[in-house]
C-alpha cells in the first residue's frame, strides 16, 4: 500500500504513463520516440533511487531498451513493443521505489536509533546513577535537617513542659 502523501503522485503517473501508452499504441509516435520516452522514464526512475529498491525492473527496463534499439531498423513494430515493455518495467520500478522507500528509510532510522541506545547505554546508566546518588544525598541532607529540626522541637517541648 502506498503512503498518503506519494498517492496523488502515483496517480498523477500513473495517468501520464497511460496517455502515453495509448498515443503510442495509437502509433502518434515513432520507434524513436517510445525509446526516448522509455529512456526518460528510466532516467526518473533512477533519480529517485530506484537501482537501490527497484534493480531487477531497472536491468529489465536497461535490457528492453538496448534491445528495442537493436531491433529498430529490423522490426520497427517488435522494437516499438520492446520499448513499451521497457517503459512499463522503468514506471513499475519507479512507483515501486516511491512505496519501498519511505518504509526502508524508517527501518534504517529505527536501527540507528537503536544502535545509537546500544552504543550509549554505559553512559546514560553512568549518567543516571550519578544523578540519583546527587538526589539521595541531597535527600539525607534533607532528613538530617528534619531530624535536627525534631530534635530542636522536641527539645522545646521538653522546656515548655518543665517550666
Amino acid at each position: 500500500m502506498l503512503l498518503d502523501g506519494n498517492k496523488k503522485k502515483y496517480q498523477y503517473y500513473k495517468i501520464i504513463t497511460v496517455f502515453t501508452l495509448l498515443v503510442i499504441l495509437a502509433g502518434c509516435v515513432d520507434v524513436d520516440k517510445t525509446i526516448a520516452y522509455a529512456e526518460a522514464a528510466l532516467k526518473q526512475a533512477e533519480l529517485v533511487g530506484a537501482k537501490h529498491y527497484a534493480a531487477a525492473e531497472v536491468h529489465t527496463a536497461r535490457e528492453k531498451i538496448t534491445e528495442a534499439k537493436s531491433l529498430k531498423e529490423e522490426d520497427k513494430k517488435a522494437a516499438n513493443q520492446t520499448a513499451l515493455e521497457a517503459l512499463q518495467q522503468a514506471r513499475l520500478a519507479y512507483y515501486k521505489t516511491l512505496q519501498l522507500r519511505p518504509q526502508k528509510e524508517k527501518a534504517v532510522t529505527a536501527k540507528t536509533r537503536e544502535n545509537a541506545r546500544e552504543h550509549n547505554a554505559p553512559v546514560l546508566a553512568s549518567n543516571t546513577y550519578r544523578k540519583a546518588e546527587s538526589e539521595f544525598d541531597k535527600a539525607k541532607a534533607i532528613y538530617k535537617q528534619i531530624s535536627a529540626l525534631s530534635n530542636r522541637l522536641h527539645k522545646l517541648e521538653q522546656t515548655a513542659e518543665d517550666e
